[in-house]
């Protein structure tokens, strides 16, 4: 069946156990729900912001709402009063470290093999990027994972081991490199505690998750591809001889000569090349996987980046959209699964356009009429 007769099963997950700005904000709004102020007011997560803009946008009658997979208060974007006490740097950061993203994902992992059938399409609204890895788990546990190829639009390769990526952290600050160059107040944590410095174990997490999945033979590394990246290591940092650098760099460009597609915002440009690029897909099932972050700086203000980073503009996403669509139905891959993720609601401010963008993109990935 084309994608375009098939039906979309929404769902959401409002997971949310980012350890630093997550953290700062989710302070902020309780400080300001406990003054009598919700500025988010009836918005409770990415899901209730966007499922009207993408029923208008590919037709309600297409979309099917499956509601969300529960998450625990102080882990979602608005918590509750009670969990104040469990609101803080350290308590997040020890979530993670102790593979908590991956509970999580066991369970989106067992929720999509629940509602999988060939008449529809799974369409997953969150926050943590991780959480991709169990739609694309069950997917691969279906499908196989030498059938199914995965396409990432972020601006950063969620595939480095968490002690390596920390390393890094840690020396572009001391280096003030404008790659990771804010100022140093940013870095100070009201519990004294900074988890951007801070020595951190490997475990599973939203910068890490596509590691696990070509690890644990998920995901094959040719049937990757992350589009749009905004950290690829620069001529000056492989210059660079610090050791901590150095491991980041090889981790990296280790993942390339393993095979992953690895494609920067700059080559999105240039047209020919990345259709090109894209002509290598050779399986029969795709899984797209949206962070909004790709357009961040340009056109997507609902999304947590570094100063320095400048994301596709909102014709520009429409336009890989559509490059991405075409090579689906020259080559007749079936898609079987997108998310869009990384949905920051704190940054919501009257008029915004960024549900609008967002869903005019889904509607371009899933063949409706162009945006």
């Amino acid at each position: 069946m084309l994608e375009e007769k098939k039906s979309v099963k929404v769902f959401g997950i409002a997971f949310d156990p980012d350890e630093y700005l997550g953290a700062i904000e989710r302070q902020l709004y309780i400080a300001l729900l406990k003054s009598g102020v919700d500025y988010l007011k009836s918005i409770f997560d990415p899901y209730d912001l966007l499922i009207p803009y993408i029923e208008e946008a590919i037709g309600s009658n297409r979309v099917i709402r499956l509601g969300k997979i529960p998450v625990e208060s102080w882990l979602s974007p608005k918590p509750d009063l009670e969990d104040e006490e469990l609101i803080n740097i350290e308590n997040y950061s020890t979530f993670i470290d102790a593979n908590g993203c991956k509970e999580y994902a066991n369970y989106v992992e067992e929720f999509v093999q629940k509602i999988m059938d060939e008449s529809s399409i799974p369409l997953m609204i969150g926050i943590d990027h991780s959480m991709s890895g169990g739609m694309i788990r069950a997917l691969s546990k279906k499908y196989g994972a030498e059938n199914l190829s995965v396409i990432v639009l972020d601006s950063h390769l969620d595939a480095i081991p968490t002690s390596i990526r920390y390393k890094l952290f840690t020396s572009l600050k001391k280096k003030r490199h404008p790659l990771l160059f804010l100022p140093d107040e940013f870095y100070i944590s009201t519990d004294s505690y900074d988890p951007l410095v801070f020595e951190r174990p490997d475990s599973y997490n939203k910068g890490s998750f596509l590691y696990y999945l070509i690890k644990e033979q998920i995901l094959l590394p040719k049937n990757l591809w992350v589009v749009g990246v905004q950290d690829h290591p620069t001529e000056d940092l492989l210059r660079e001889e610090d050791p901590n650098l150095k491991s980041y760099l090889e981790a990296y460009l280790n993942l390339e000569n393993e095979g992953v597609n690895i494609i920067t915002n700059n080559e999105i440009m240039k047209a020919k090349n990345f259709v090109n690029k894209l002509d290598a897909i050779s399986t029969q099932f795709l899984y797209i996987s949206f962070d909004v972050d790709v357009g961040c700086g340009s056109s997507i203000t609902l999304a947590r980046c570094l100063p320095n980073e400048k994301g596709l503009y909102e014709h520009d996403l429409y336009n890989l959209a559509r490059m991405i669509r075409e090579n689906m139905k020259k080559k007749k891959v079936n898609l079987v699964g997108l998310d869009v993720m990384e949905i920051d609601i704190h940054y919501l401010r009257p008029n915004d356009n960024t549900p609008l963008i967002i869903a005019n993109t889904i509607k371009c990935l899933l063949g409706a009429n162009d945006a």
